[in-house]
């Protein structure tokens, strides 16, 4: 009871499922689970985490939401990667209540979305351009995006009470 699936992707032919889950199958999962082929596992501890966005970029999994652990990791901050093999940290962009509500990749870069209070100006979106280094961009009126989407090759931010078109 109150507990959903937020998202599916499938990297390196298995499909990963996200979301504020505390079970899958019988497997306890703590928001985030993969599945064998026959049934689903948990992907690292189980601790509960919200899983809020999935997305690919430069044959990397990114993994995004309210997560302070994932996988073997402690202290992620919001987001981290997963290279088939080995999950890394990015650098931080949410603290405490903060975290990251969407990802999106748009003309070579990987964009990400959310509350980040502790990233420079307090700006609610961020780009990169390797997956490893962020760059704050800002926002009218520093609204929160929470959902993102590229349609005819142009990014769409879905923000509180505003919907804005990034160039």
């Amino acid at each position: 009871s109150g507990f959903r699936v937020r998202n599916f992707i499938r990297f390196n032919n298995q499909l990963f499922m996200g979301g504020n889950f505390s079970k899958a199958g019988n497997k306890s999962t703590g928001g985030f689970a993969v599945w064998n082929g026959s049934g689903w596992d948990s992907v690292g501890s189980g601790k509960p985490e919200l899983i809020r966005d999935m997305v690919t970029f430069k044959n990397k999994l990114f993994v995004a939401g309210s997560i302070t652990e994932i996988a073997d990791l402690n202290n992620v901050h919001g987001v981290a990667k997963f290279d088939g093999t080995t999950w890394s940290k990015l650098p931080q962009l949410s603290v405490n209540d903060d975290y990251v509500a969407s990802l999106c990749v748009y003309n070579n870069k990987l964009y990400a979305s959310g509350k980040f209070g502790s990233f420079p100006n307090y700006y609610y979106l961020a780009n990169s351009s390797n997956g490893n280094i962020w760059d704050s961009l800002a926002i009218p009126g520093n609204k929160i995006v929470n959902q993102m989407l590229v349609v005819n090759n142009k990014l769409y931010l879905a923000a509180t009470a505003a919907i804005y078109r990034f160039d």
